[in-house]
């Protein structure tokens, strides 16, 4: 099938219509979000980042009134890297510019109950960033995504880990920082790892489109 529609392509048929293509409906659906650092940052300095992105997230999430089901995280790290540790011996991949550097590093995790809780959303997520990402590297590019995302319709999986009152707390405590922040403005409220070496949360909250307005 896959061969017939390369060939197809091949000689200039295209058999999918605009009509199939405004009918589609994607099975799942997912929400991302991902940065370039300003510079190559020490482990450090990129779990800062890493969490602050975590926390974005999920108040976007609950901006758009959304709950995910899991998530996906990736790191890229920088071609200096193999100057910082020369006798680096992981696997290597080759970026754009035919630069080699270390390979990405990448995970994913499931949530007990569909979710926008930072308290469920970042354990996990961080676990994994420390285990499985190379502390001895220079990181560069940061990823998250929350995954099988769906509309929050209050219906919530009860289990013996988690604390709902703890968790009603938070809820209520996004509700009063979205609002603070709609009137005015994303840098009205923030936590404090914003403050700590090699935050870029605030600054970002300035920019348009990535770049400074």
């Amino acid at each position: 099938m896959d061969g017939e529609i390369l060939v197809d392509h091949a000689w200039g048929i295209e058999p999918v219509t605009m009509r199939d293509i405004k009918a589609y409906r994607s099975g799942t659906h997912s929400v991302s979000s991902g940065q370039v650092l300003p510079r190559p940052y020490r482990y450090g300095e990129a779990r800062i980042v890493f969490r602050e992105m975590i926390e974005g997230l999920c108040g976007d999430l609950f901006a758009k009134n959304l709950v995910a089901g899991g998530g996906t995280w990736w790191v890229a790290y920088d071609y200096k890297s193999l100057e910082a540790v020369p006798s680096y011996d992981g696997p290597l991949s080759m970026d754009f510019y035919g630069r080699i550097h270390p390979k990405h590093s990448t995970g994913s995790v499931k949530y007990p109950t569909l979710t926008n809780s930072g308290q469920i959303v970042a354990p996990p997520l961080l676990r994994q960033f420390d285990a499985k990402t190379d502390h001895r590297l220079l990181y560069r590019r940061l990823g998250v995504c929350a995954t099988d995302v769906s509309e929050d319709t209050g219906i919530f999986q009860t289990s013996l880990f988690l604390d709902r009152e703890r968790l009603e707390r938070e809820r209520q405590l996004q509700y009063a920082m979205l609002e603070v922040r709609r009137r005015f403005g994303p840098n009205a409220v923030f936590r404090g790892i914003s403050l700590l070496e090699g935050a870029t949360a605030l600054e970002r909250n300035r920019q348009i489109g990535g770049h400074k307005a």
